[in-house]
């Protein structure tokens, strides 16, 4: 059922005084021969000078009748409407095409299989899950995997120069532009465990550079230092 913004708190508010009204209540009996009130009726009730609407919710017929009622008040039921409130369409999110890149790298963590390609997607909004499909010929794609982890994707801003393998480079300082996220510092004994890996694709082939230090210079951009 779909009622306008105004009726809604009209209803919301009643609700609410009628659990609080509802809050007072009476049980007492009357002789067998009120038989014409019935649960839903509403009675007053005279008592100390004070004149109380019971609405009878439940009656009960023995030697005598026992009635159980709670308190009402008219006046919640005459509540203005609530405050007219402007309405608008929501919008369908769309999720566009999204970035992609498959990575042919070395084995980074013995709890990674080797030889299997990695794949890393980006798209803003994010879905929340990616799926991949894979055909040897262009139709009859089929399901191969899910994930729901985007990649941190960038642009260097920069030119990365050619430095020493296998050790840190000093010299070198790797400017990147990141779509979403950020990049963090890490210790000698971290990065040594394979962390902050960032592969560079190149032609068919990826440069894997790993960083200790970084530095924010702009919204999305980083410097990053002692490189390995």
């Amino acid at each position: 059922m779909a009622v306008a913004s105004e009726e809604a708190e009209r209803r919301c508010r009643r609700a609410l005084m009628e659990a609080w009204i509802g809050r007072e209540s009476a049980t007492f009996r009357l002789s067998p021969s009120r038989l014409a009130l019935d649960p839903a009726d509403v009675v007053t009730l005279d008592h100390d000078r004070r004149q109380l609407p019971l609405r009878l919710i439940a009656t009960a017929d023995a030697e005598a009748r026992s009635i159980e009622a709670v308190r009402r008040d008219r006046e919640a039921y005459d509540l203005p409407p609530g405050q007219a409130r402007p309405s608008s369409q929501s919008r369908a999110v769309v999720f566009g095409a999204p970035e992609v890149a498959l990575l042919d790298l070395p084995q980074l963590t013995e709890d990674q299989p080797a030889h299997r390609p990695l794949i890393a997607a980006h798209a803003v909004p994010w879905p929340g899950e990616m799926a991949v499909f894979r055909s040897p010929a262009m139709d009859g794609f089929e399901l191969l995997t899910t994930f729901g982890t985007r990649a941190r994707l960038g642009t260097l801003a920069a030119d990365l120069y050619a430095g020493p393998t296998s050790r840190f480079d000093l010299g070198n300082v790797l400017v990147v532009d990141l779509l979403t996220g950020t990049l963090e510092s890490v210790t000698d004994l971290t990065l040594f465990g394979d962390a902050n890996a960032l592969p560079q694709p190149r032609d068919d082939t990826a440069v894997l550079v790993q960083l200790a230090k970084r530095r924010r210079t702009g919204n999305r951009r980083h410097e990053c230092s002692l490189l390995l």
